[in-house]
């Protein structure tokens, strides 16, 4: 039994620990974005949404998504794609919003 309670407990420490990490790696990239993907950013907020369509060949959103900020979904809208915000990063704007205004 302590076995199996120790090992969930070392478990729960590296999955936090590796979101802490991908925090960092994702406070790191909004700190370093240029002024169009601040603008791109700042779109989702708005229109206090979670989703947007962009031009897929846009070179910020290609950017934003290449950083894993946005994900490219499938849908479709006025000949424009659709992208997602990741939740996290719309949750850590939300709460900074200086990384893009």
């Amino acid at each position: 039994i302590i076995y199996e309670l120790g090992r969930k407990f070392y478990k729960k420490i590296q999955i936090t620990s590796s979101l802490k990490n991908i925090d960092q790696n994702r406070i790191k990239n909004l700190s370093t974005l240029s002024i169009d993907e601040k603008y791109v950013l700042s779109k989702f907020f708005d229109n206090e949404t979670t989703e947007y369509a962009f031009d897929a060949k846009n070179i910020s959103v290609q950017t934003l998504v290449q950083k894993e900020l946005l994900v490219r979904t499938s849908r479709i809208k006025d000949n424009k794609t659709i992208f997602l915000i990741d939740l996290n990063v719309y949750q850590l704007l939300r709460q900074s919003p200086k990384y893009i205004y």
